[in-house]
């Protein structure tokens, strides 16, 4: 029996795609519902966008094959419908999948991967895309491995099964009424026509016999359904046909026995714990995707050097939020891609914890434990090719209901050499976590992280300074990293560097972007000025004619303005979108100078490093040159760098704080302070000059940074000025 008979083993997203399958090959005149219709409806219906964002693919690239491939396809005026065999084989692939991975039901994800191995279209245009069975998998694996115990169970040649909460919420759309099943007349087939093979069950209960004596062939019937509903119990499905007389019968190979026959291909295995809870860092760092690490080099140092040894190699990063804890460990990845560690840690993989991964679905007490536990094992099969990353250890370890059990599980794994790790906390939780089991604190080996100094923030600024250039599209000057370091260490007391830094330029750049892609202000002015010019001139019908010539010169001189404003404009537009297509440009070639570096093709690192970069740095310094120039002249309607000013403005709007007074130099403020506070209080000398010689030595550095600027005590009677 088909499995498409099986219709209580669909999700909802998954039927309604079988539908669309259905509308589209009927809309070509087809005889058999197959593979390339069930690809349109993936391409073009709702369902399976998820799946299209998940693997960051336009699935618009495959519309014109699979128009090609279904024009050529013959067509045929019957009304029967049949299930092509490649769909048949597909949807087998998919639900074998399905159990494989231990999902109740047949869902987008499991018919996409079943796709790309089909041979008749799916492989050939998902393979043009680079989407091959390993990568669709890789980046799919997340959205097919839901929690293993959720009500599921599964027997060896059983479909899983759900428990009863979980069987009526997955049913729920289900109990709707369906459509009737229009019966419709199984169309006898020409003598000339070969038998169907026995591959398609049939649809239809009614079949008529071949003239020619063949066996009836298996009619498919409608696929009911409605509003997105995926079963109901009124669908009938498929009954045995009787031979006809003087015919013979194929028998229809059951589903149990196609799977048994099937290959176990790459797509059937058992999802690892490594990739389900885990995201490659190393992997991330080789192809480019994570930020450039500065100012951390001691740090990373340390932690390789806790990594080489032999025992009590677990480093731990304690540090508050924001100095760069993640970053070290990003450096560390980078450093391994790039084979600049030592040889005892070169080819092993970074792999950071997901917690929500996790820990999400875990609902019943065991259930975290026993990922954990199975996580914790693969780590021991690695034999020490493998490293995890824990980038908040309070997530794993401080949960009310399992911090005990999962300390449990950590320790003998550290313990006996089978699992090394890298940890980020902060003090005070590693007090509250780690700190109050010895065991599991005689693991781990300590590392501070300490905020940076205002001279290594700003290297870290710049390190980072192309990738946020890039993202947003704009020019940021040292300046306005040197004013986001000084701002953001004076005004802004409850964060840290360069956490808090980059926050500033980050906003500030945004901000200028936003501007940019804005009509300038001037062109708004220009196109106000035209409208009301031309509402006096038709107001001015009955005005004597100079007044109307004069409105009639005033609208022309305005339309003219307004016209050379917008050209402007749309000039400098123009420039800015060239220089963002050749900062991206520039990205691309470094990181490919990278790559060529990595595996020794110097003679490409060479020819993209002093040809082509040099050729896109040139257009960029021409470009800039330009527009800098504009700039000074006092022409230019847009901006493309971020400046001090623009990092002040962004300060002021988070703290409240005027921004003159931010920009003020802090040198002049201090020695005019004392003319400022004699301006404002009058007569009292002495208490003035008091309070600006406190403030002068706090600083200069000259106080104890436990204790406050000053304390005064001003005394005198009643109404003397002392508030």
């Amino acid at each position: 029996m088909s499995l498409i008979t099986e219709t209580d083993r669909f999700s909802d997203d998954a039927w309604d795609l079988l539908l669309a399958a259905q509308d589209r090959s009927r809309g070509w005149g087809h005889r058999d519902m197959d593979v390339e219709h069930l690809f349109q409806a993936m391409v073009e219906e709702r369902p399976a966008e998820r799946c299209w964002r998940t693997l960051q693919l336009d699935p618009r690239v495959f519309a014109a094959p699979l128009e090609a491939f279904c024009a050529d396809q013959p067509r045929d005026g019957e009304d029967t419908l049949y299930l092509g065999s490649a769909l048949d084989t597909l949807l087998n692939q998919a639900d074998l999948l399905a159990r494989r991975w231990g999902e109740p039901l047949i869902d987008v994800p499991q018919l996409l991967l079943a796709l790309a191995e089909d041979p008749r279209i799916g492989e050939p245009l998902c393979r043009a895309e680079g989407l091959g069975a390993a990568e669709l998998i890789r980046r799919l694996r997340p959205a097919m491995a839901p929690p293993r115990s959720s009500g599921i169970s599964v027997k060896q040649g059983d479909p899983p099964q759900l428990s009863g909460s979980a069987r009526s919420g997955a049913t729920a759309l289900r109990q709707q009424a369906p459509l009737p099943v229009s019966r419709r007349r199984t169309a006898v087939a020409a003598p000339s026509r070969p038998v169907r093979p026995a591959v398609a069950e049939p649809w239809d209960d009614l079949s008529a016999p071949d003239p020619g004596g063949d066996a009836p062939q298996p009619a498919m019937p409608r696929l009911n359904g409605g509003n997105g509903a995926a079963h109901s119990p009124g669908r009938e499905s498929a009954e045995t046909l009787s031979a006809p007389a003087g015919g013979s019968t194929t028998a229809t190979p059951t589903m149990s026995d196609s799977r048994g026959e099937a290959d176990a291909g790459p797509l059937e295995q058992e999802p690892a714990a490594l990739e389900r809870f885990c995201r490659d860092l190393t992997a991330l760092a080789a192809a480019g995707d994570l930020d450039p690490v500065m100012g951390r080099d001691q740090e990373i140092r340390r932690v390789i050097q806790v990594l080489s040894r032999r025992g009590r190699n677990n480093p731990v990063l304690i540090g508050p939020a924001g100095v760069g804890k993640t970053a070290i460990a990003h450096g560390l990845a980078q450093r391994i891609a790039t084979a600049e560690v030592p040889e005892a840690l070169r080819g092993i993989r970074l792999l950071a914890l997901d917690p929500g991964s996790l820990i999400a679905g875990a609902k019943y007490r065991g259930q975290f434990e026993e990922r954990l536990r199975q996580l914790l094992e693969e780590f021991a099969d690695a034999e020490g090719r493998a490293v995890l990353f824990i980038d908040d250890l309070r997530t794993v370890l401080a949960s009310d209901r399992s911090s005990s059990d999962a300390g449990s599980l950590l320790k003998p794994a550290l313990a006996r050499g089978e699992l090394r790790c890298i940890a980020a906390t902060s003090a005070a939780d590693y007090r509250h976590t780690v700190e109050r089991d010895p065991a599991l604190e005689r693991r781990f080996q300590q590392i501070v992280v300490r905020e940076p100094s205002q001279d290594d923030c700003l290297d870290i600024l710049r390190g980072l300074k192309e990738r946020y250039e890039l993202h947003h599209g704009v020019v940021i000057t040292d300046q306005a990293l040197g004013a986001a370091i000084r701002l953001a260490s004076r005004y802004i007391s409850d964060r840290c560097l360069p956490d808090k830094a980059i926050d500033l330029i980050d906003e500030a750049a945004a901000q200028l972007r936003m501007d940019v892609s804005s009509k300038p202000s001037v062109v708004e002015a220009a196109e106000r000025e035209l409208r009301r010019v031309e509402l006096a001139l038709l107001a001015a019908e009955q005005s004597p004619q100079a007044e109307r010539v004069r409105l009639q010169q005033e609208r022309n001189a305005a339309a003219e303005n307004r016209r050379r404003l917008s050209e402007r404009w749309q000039q400098e537009r123009a420039a800015l979108a060239e220089l963002r297509a050749l900062q991206r440009s520039e990205e691309e070639v470094r990181h490919r100078v990278a790559e060529a570096d990595r595996i020794g093709d110097l003679e490409e690192a060479a020819r993209l490093q002093y040809d082509s970069l040099r050729q896109l740095e040139r257009r960029r310094a021409v470009l800039e040159e330009a527009l800098h120039d504009a700039q000074d002249r006092g022409e230019a309607l847009l901006r493309e760098q971020v400046e001090e000013a623009d990092v002040a403005d962004v300060v002021g709007r988070w703290t409240g704080i005027p921004v003159q007074r931010l920009l003020a130099s802090e040198r002049r403020k201090l020695l005019e302070l004392h003319q400022r506070l004699a301006e404002r209080v009058l007569g009292q000398d002495e208490a003035v000059e008091a309070v600006a010689a406190a403030i002068r030595r706090a600083r200069a550095g000259m106080k104890d940074v436990r204790r406050p600027v000053g304390s005064f005590l001003f005394l005198g009677p009643t109404g003397v000025g002392k508030t």
